[in-house]
């Protein structure tokens, strides 16, 4: 068995995995009743952890670039025009840059929001 990390905002010497609590991680808060903590990254890609509270709808919004989410609980509707998706746990969803959308929260939803760089899908 090799050396035990504790999990805290940790790279030991000579190592190149790092590791983080969520609580580590820096809170703000991205519209009313949405709350963001982003997860470092040393590439390109952004990656947001989003919490949403139950009853709040985000503003009609496009991104530069394309956005995978990942559901990781609660339960909303991503809303493009006419169309509406369900989002439940284990929910994946694309939405392409300058795709203009929104997220209704039917009760407190859990997110993982990956954004590649320029060029990325």
């Amino acid at each position: 068995m090799g050396k035990v990390v504790p999990l805290k905002p940790a790279r030991p010497k000579g190592c190149a995995i790092q590791t983080w609590t969520f609580s580590d991680l820096p809170a703000m808060e991205i519209a009313p009743g949405v709350g963001a903590r982003v997860i470092p990254t040393t590439c390109s890609m952004e990656i947001l952890s989003v919490a949403i509270r139950s009853g709040v709808s985000s503003e009609e919004r496009c991104h530069d670039r394309t956005a995978w989410i990942f559901v990781l609980e609660g339960r909303g509707r991503l809303v493009h025009g006419e169309y509406r998706f369900d989002l439940e746990p284990g929910t994946w969803a694309k939405v392409p840059a300058g795709v203009s959308h929104r997220v209704e929260c039917i009760t407190d939803l859990g997110l993982i929001v990956f954004a590649p760089g320029p060029g990325g899908a």
